[in-house]
């Protein structure tokens, strides 16, 4: 499934996207990274992903996300009234320089939104200043908790 969104091109798959774009630092400038902070919870800074068996996901796009490489943070909401688990993995290309971060997974209590860096939810994945072209994930699922 291809989705443009904020200057990046999207799948949700194996493969990379062709970027449309580059990506509009306004997307972070809106919000400070942190997981203390309500800025988690303002709709309008998050760009949607896909929503899968009732849980929403999106993400926001920061420039120097570290204070000198682009970074990336996912959110998820369940907006289920059961509790759920999930696993995906993130993929980001910068040029010809691909990489795949560690496969992410957990559990969502009814109703609970998750995001930032305590929860395995950001990313900085290129350290020598590259800039995120392009944003994939793979391999996504979503499961009721059996009870």
């Amino acid at each position: 499934m291809r989705q443009v969104l904020a200057g990046l091109t999207l799948f949700l798959g194996a493969t990379f996207a062709v970027a449309q774009s580059a990506p509009v630092p306004a997307d972070s400038s809106q919000a400070v990274h942190s997981d203390s902070s309500d800025t988690h919870t303002r709709d309008e800074v998050w760009r949607p992903i896909t929503t899968e068996a009732g849980v929403e996901i999106s993400y926001l796009f920061y420039e120097e996300g570290n204070g000198a490489n682009d970074g990336v943070v996912v959110r998820l909401v369940n907006t289920n009234d059961h509790s759920v688990t999930y696993r995906f993995q993130m993929l980001f290309k910068a040029g010809e320089r691909r990489e795949e971060a560690s496969v992410s997974t957990g559990t969502l209590a009814a109703g609970e939104l998750r995001t930032g860096s305590m929860s395995d939810l950001w990313w900085v994945p290129f350290e020598a200043g590259e800039t995120i072209t392009e944003v994939g994930m793979r391999g996504l699922r979503v499961e009721r908790v059996a009870i």
